[in-house]
């Protein structure tokens, strides 16, 4: 809707990032098809909740292609809770996993050599894209319950008001 305004996507055919902002021709080839291989970073103007339907995912693999990977978690996996947890389940492949602080605005990223723990480990969260860069083609089974991200808050109802009648007296109360 009109909050949107960029969405970045991988191509692994060209292995570049390319953008789709509004007004993008709709047969532009960054107009992609969302699927369980598709990755995207979403800006919006304001926070906006997206609920998606469909058969939600079944343990199993995740491939990743040797370079630039965009993804995110697909099972709220109790061994991969943090990046750290996905570093060591990549083990020697990773050569950097970068994230998106939101409360700074910025991109951050964590290596093998990182520590546990530092602020750039953050959680794996449902929803949450993870741009990963691996040295080979590799893959990690992934398996847990489907994520349950709380929904956002109600939106509070408008308060209505009405023109009301105020009798006054001259007699003291």
């Amino acid at each position: 809707g009109n909050d949107m305004s960029l969405i970045i996507s991988y191509n692994m055919d060209t292995q570049k990032f390319q953008s789709f902002t509004p007004g993008t021709d709709e047969t532009a080839i960054s107009n992609v098809n969302i699927g369980p291989f598709t990755g995207l970073i979403v800006n919006l103007k304001n926070p906006k909740g997206i609920t998606f339907r469909g058969n939600g995912w079944q343990p199993g693999t995740v491939e990743l292609n040797k370079g630039i990977n965009l993804i995110s978690i697909p099972l709220n996996d109790p061994d991969v809770t943090r990046v750290s947890d996905l570093t060591k389940v990549l083990g020697d492949k990773v050569s950097l996993i970068i994230s998106y602080n939101i409360a700074q605005g910025k991109f951050q990223s964590f290596t093998s050599t990182t520590a546990p723990g530092t602020p750039t480990d953050v959680p794996i969260e449902g929803g949450k894209s993870l741009i990963v860069s691996i040295k080979d083609a590799g893959s990690f089974d992934v398996v847990g319950d489907p994520w349950e991200n709380p929904s956002p808050p109600p939106v509070p109802a408008p308060i209505m008001f009405s023109k009301v009648g105020i009798a006054h007296s001259s007699s003291p109360v």
